[in-house]
């Protein structure tokens, strides 16, 4: 999953540039880095490679978070969708989007053993009887747990254009 928060060059139009830009951009990369943060903490971590590719970018027209650029055509892409969403029949992804793949046993082996497993296979075995992995909404969360601080930033972005206006 990838939060994005658009608006900025719509609302750069509508303004003198040379007075909000900058206000602007800085909100943007703030709350994107917030966003980012809590991702990153609300995120399962096993070697620690999702938390990792949990990334951030500030575009003209957008800006973004999460796992970027083309990931979700990777095996880490993959991952992150399906801890974000789930997997199989416990997965609550939108309508065309489940994902119905379950993790192999090779892929498991390392954390099975980790927890005292013999094998991945046991693992394996417990996700398909279930019916895959349960949504771990790691970005959902965090976009609702920074809802206080990108109001506490929307404040901060007013008072910056307020100033460079000579207010």
């Amino acid at each position: 999953m990838i939060v994005r928060i658009v608006g900025l060059e719509q609302a750069i139009r509508h303004m003198d540039p040379a007075h909000i830009e900058q206000p602007l951009r800085r909100f943007f990369t703030r709350a994107v880095i917030y966003i980012q943060g809590r991702a990153r903490i609300n995120a399962p971590v096993f070697r620690g490679q999702l938390r990792n590719a949990i990334v951030y970018e500030v575009r003209p027209r957008a800006a973004s978070v999460g796992v970027l650029h083309g990931a979700f055509s990777t095996p880490l892409g993959q991952k992150a969708f399906g801890m974000e969403y789930g997997t199989g029949a416990l997965s609550d992804a939108p309508a065309g989007a489940r994902v119905t793949h379950l993790p192999t046993a090779g892929e498991l082996d390392v954390w099975a053993r980790r927890h005292g497993f013999e094998s991945g296979a046991q693992i394996a075995n417990a996700i398909a009887r279930r019916g895959g992995v349960a949504p771990r909404r790691y970005m959902r969360r965090a976009m609702q747990d920074s809802w206080g601080q990108i109001t506490r930033l929307t404040q901060v972005l007013g008072d910056e254009i307020h100033a460079a206006m000579g207010g």
